[in-house]
């Protein structure tokens, strides 16, 4: 009889212990971060089936775009009146492929630790369950990834039942693709440097920090004259306006209005000579001389 009843109580205590342990694992799901097998598909192994509704908490990036190499700020951020936040596993991935990429960096943060899920600190989880603060920040820095748009995703996790899997962020745009596809514009072609920064190549006739300064934007054409220029062309050309010429209307020529022989010479040549001058058989002619920029209008009496 003795022996039965310490087999039952035996029984019992293994029954309790296993309540226990559930309790526990229940309460403290990867309570010092996530595993490297969660990182594919951002699924932690708790049993039940993640949650369908809005998630309470938020991603936000800034800048609104990316250069690669330069380190981008990261907010995590909790609805008001939500419970807190006990787990995290954060990435950026490449869109379209879902590729892992970039660097993250715990500078200024506790709580939280990086993952290598494809490279060194490509990840960010957290060390413990502990509640973690409404609004926090992380950084993370961009690969060269030839102007492919990116997001931002994470698998928050409220309590062992209650979170949600990969919730991301809207694509963003390469610092080169910011203008309609093209920083640069129609002018020039933008390359993103590593470490920071973009440089645009321009086409040959244009210049400028974006290559918005065209040939004839600085005004090379002089009094007056107009200036045009085609794409593909290396040079512009001034259409100058009278009496003013050069390649770019810069001179001005003198121009008789009615070429004639000079008055005194008319009075000295015997009339017949002076047929077929059209302005011969007047008795008063009226002579425009252009010279220089100066119009001088002269009255000349026969």
């Amino acid at each position: 009889m003795a022996g039965n009843v310490m087999t039952l109580l035996s029984f019992m205590i293994g029954i309790y212990s296993f309540l226990v342990l559930c309790q526990v694992q229940n309460s403290n799901a990867y309570p010092t971060g996530v595993v490297t097998s969660a990182c594919g598909d951002m699924t932690p192994n708790h049993g039940p089936s993640s949650q369908t509704s809005v998630s309470p908490y938020t991603i936000s990036v800034s800048p609104a775009f990316y250069q690669p190499g330069e380190q981008m700020t990261v907010t995590i951020s909790s609805n008001a009146g939500s419970p807190a936040l006990k787990g995290i596993l954060l990435q950026a991935r490449l869109t379209g492929t879902d590729q892992i990429i970039g660097v993250w960096s715990l500078e200024g943060t506790t709580g939280f630790q990086t993952l290598a899920c494809n490279g060194v600190n490509s990840a960010v989880t957290h060390t413990s369950s502990d509640d973690k603060p409404a609004t926090f920040q992380l950084n993370w820095t961009p690969p060269n990834v030839n102007g492919t748009d990116i997001y931002v995703t994470a698998t928050f996790v409220q309590t062992r039942p209650v979170f949600w899997v990969a919730e991301r962020t809207s694509d963003i745009q390469d610092a080169c693709n910011t203008n309609g596809g093209n920083l640069c514009g129609a002018n020039g072609n933008c390359e993103s440097l590593v470490g920071g920064g973009i440089n645009c190549i321009c086409e040959e006739g244009y210049t400028g920090i974006l290559c918005t300064t065209g040939p004839c934007d600085s005004g090379p054409c002089d009094n007056g004259g107009t200036c045009t220029y085609s794409a593909g062309d290396t040079t512009f050309t001034c259409s100058c306006s009278f009496p003013f010429g050069g390649a770019t209307c810069q001179t001005g020529r003198l121009r008789p209005w009615c070429k004639r022989a000079p008055i005194e010479q008319q009075r000295e040549q015997p009339k017949e000579q002076h047929q077929g001058q059209p302005l011969e058989p007047l008795h008063e002619q009226l002579q425009i001389y252009v010279y220089e920029h100066v119009l001088v209008t002269r009255q000349i009496v026969l």
